[in-house]
């Protein structure tokens, strides 16, 4: 995702993965500790905050890295009316997220490249539902589809559609019971992800508010020195 503009001091809050160890520094970026077991020492990582608006106007907040691009966990917001609360790569989605698609429907699963890739579970407006394997946004390879009448057809999917005959041949035990499985752990860890992503969310837009206050205050200062030094310029005239 291209972004044109980031505001806000880069900084984070507080988080819902915060615990007994975490500080925040001067900077108000967030530093978290982890026990490093293969090292015997505490690691410490550093969670910056920003919200980004991109050139097609939609709007990310949470985590970014050095550059402000989005990178860690996030919400966008697309001007269209999706919601992506997950996973963020170098501006697009990636990894483990749920998105909330402007008809209803929701994805909740891995994505590559800002797109649903791997494994995951969709769930339509209707009832209807698919869990398993994903590709470039469409359902490809093994799966489980649901309808809207609860009939479910099991079988190797090729870009959104359903090759019948595998249907006959699939073994629950063998083919399809792994990757329903896999599809369930993606599921279960993009909705973890969009939990601390929403707070990621909160800690972005409070940070945000709070630096616009801070510019205010230093305006208002700024203002009344100005309006002084008229003042004692007129008087000493």
């Amino acid at each position: 995702m291209p972004t044109s503009s980031a505001s806000g001091t880069v900084a984070s809050i507080r988080s819902d993965r915060s615990r007994p160890g975490s500080s925040v520094t001067s900077h108000g970026a967030k530093e978290e500790d982890h026990f490093d077991e293969n090292e015997g020492r505490d690691l410490t990582k550093t969670v910056k905050l920003a919200t980004v608006t991109s050139t097609d106007r939609s709007t990310y907040h949470g985590e970014v890295n050095g550059d402000g691009v989005p990178d860690g966990l996030g919400v966008l917001l697309s001007v269209f009316g999706s919601t992506y609360s997950g996973a963020m790569k170098n501006g697009k989605k990636n990894g483990e997220g749920v998105e909330l698609q402007t008809n209803g429907a929701t994805y909740s699963g891995e994505f590559h490249d800002g797109v649903a890739s791997g494994y995951g579970v969709y769930v339509g407006i209707l009832g209807d539902k698919y869990i398993g394997q994903w590709v470039d946004g469409s359902r490809h390879g093994v799966g489980v589809s649901v309808d809207a009448e609860a009939v479910m057809t099991a079988a190797h999917f090729n870009m959104d559609e359903p090759e019948l005959a595998s249907a006959v041949s699939l073994s629950w035990e063998a083919d399809e019971q792994l990757h329903v499985l896999r599809a369930v752990l993606a599921e279960n860890a993009a909705i973890r992800n969009q939990e601390i992503a929403r707070q990621r969310h909160v800690d972005a837009v409070v940070q945000e508010m709070t630096t616009i206050g801070k510019l205010y205050v230093l305006l208002c200062r700024y203002s009344r020195s100005l309006s002084l030094l008229t003042e004692v310029s007129f008087a000493a005239s």
